[in-house]
Order: C-alpha cells, then structure tokens, then sequence
C-alpha cells in the first residue's frame, strides 16, 4: 500500500466514518427526527400493534413508541452508513483496495450498532410484553411472512418429517431475527427470501423435488376447486 492511502485511511476514518454509537442513545435527538416519518411509522405500528393484544392504553402507547423509536434508529443507522458508503464511492483518490476496506469495516460497524440496538429493543418490549405478544411484534415488524412461508411448506409438503419441519421453523425465525432490524420492506423480504433458498436446497438434498410437488399442489387445489362446485 502507498503511503498516500495510509493517510487517506486514518484521515478519513478519523473525520468520517465512525457511527455514533446509537445502542448509547436509543432516543434521538428532536433536531434527528422527521416529523412526517414518524406520523408515518406511527400509523404503521398501529396497523399491526392493535392485533397483539393490549389491553392497558397506557401500556400500548409505550409499546408503541418502542417501536417507533426502534423504527427512527435503524433508519438513522442505515442513512448514516448509506450517506458514509457514498463518500467512500465519490473519492477518487482512494485506491480499490483501500476503498472495499472501508466500506467493510463501515458496513460491519453499522451492522454492530443494529445488533446492539436490536438487544436492547427486545429487553424493552420483555418488560412490556409477554412472549406470545413479542412474537406479535416481530411478526408485524416483518409482515407475517414467517407463518405465511412456514404454511406454505407444510402445504407444498405435506409429507415433511418433524425433524424437517423444525429445520423450516428454526430457519425462518432466525429470519425474521434478522428482518425486522432491516429499514425497508425488499431488504426485508430480500432476507426472508436468502433463508428459502437455504431451505430449499435442504429439502432437494432430503430427496424433494420441488418443482414437482409446486405441480401436485396444482393438481390437488384444482381438484378442490371442482369438488365445491
């Protein structure tokens, strides 16, 4: 390495690239916030908050800001990283290696803050919540895609041993983990979408043809069809 990109890296991680720690400061500052985007993200929660089941106003108000506050920090975070990544980009003078240095330890970085930030989300909502109700919030975070997906399987499967069923379950809930720390609906899905690919290649490594049985899936709901008729 030259050493003119040595003293491009130390200048611009020291001046740049270091994401104030956000799992210190959960509450944003006033000046931070968007007021139209928490109006939004309010009318968001509340379309999936009032499903959980909870009975106490005071308690759904906490609940509800939680989630809000969850929603404004990860989009903090992520603007951070995007706005960060860009400067990384725009500089010309840094090297390629130099450059993918930096976006790595960025976007690890980043990564670290979402982590801790997601921790101390979930220790807020235990206090609140009971599991079952958790479980409600993380569903609405990710739009019910788990138990969307994880019936579909069952349906498209109905052969599936328990050992392959906990397999699917265990897959999609690690998903979900890690969708709903994501700021918009196609990484979410995108990351859904990664853990049905792993899943699928499971089942064709088990012996399932997949392809095969979306056919016999056909074959069986067309048959339903002409039954109710």
């Amino acid at each position: 390495m030259k050493y003119i990109d040595l003293k491009l890296i130390i200048a611009f991680v020291l001046t740049t690239f270091f994401i104030v720690p956000v799992s210190a400061q959960v509450d944003l500052e006033e000046s931070q916030l968007d007021p139209e985007y928490t109006q939004v993200l309010i009318k968001r929660v509340d379309k999936f908050l009032k499903d959980v089941g909870i009975k106490d106003p005071a308690a759904y108000e906490r609940v509800r800001d939680i989630v809000v506050g969850q929603y404004q920090a990860i989009n903090w975070i992520e603007e951070q990283r995007d706005e960060k990544l860009a400067a990384i980009k725009a500089n010309t003078e840094l090297a390629p290696a130099t450059a993918s240095a930096l976006k790595h330890g960025l976007k690890s970085e980043a990564d670290m803050e979402i982590f801790r930030l997601h921790t101390h989300f979930l220790a807020q909502l235990q206090t609140e919540l009971s599991p079952e109700q958790v479980d409600g919030i993380k569903d609405g975070m990710t739009y019910g895609v788990l138990d969307r997906t994880y019936g579909g399987y069952l349906n498209l499967l109905p052969k599936l041993s328990d050992e392959e069923k906990r397999y699917i379950l265990a897959s999609l809930l690690e998903a979900r983990e890690l969708a709903m720390d994501k700021g918009s609906s196609d990484a979410k899905h995108a990351t859904f979408g990664k853990f049905k690919g792993r899943i699928n290649n499971y089942l064709s490594q088990r012996g399932y043809n997949l392809k095969q049985a979306e056919m016999e899936l056909k074959e069986r709901e067309n048959k339903k069809k002409k039954e109710r008729k």
